[in-house]
């Protein structure tokens, strides 16, 4: 899983590099964030469901 988000990444940064994306600048979050963050949205839904 892990390894995925990584390769999505790294396109995203190659994407960003040949500037399809225009100004649109992806910052590499670590472990750490990455788990927040789906624990962020995890959480947004439940509490939408509710």
């Amino acid at each position: 899983m892990l390894a995925h988000l990584l390769i999505l990444s790294e396109r995203a940064i190659a994407l960003t590099r040949d500037g399809r994306f225009g100004n649109w600048h992806p910052i590499i979050p670590s472990q750490l964030s990455i788990r927040e963050r789906l624990a962020g949205i995890a959480s947004s839904l439940s509490s939408d469901r509710a």
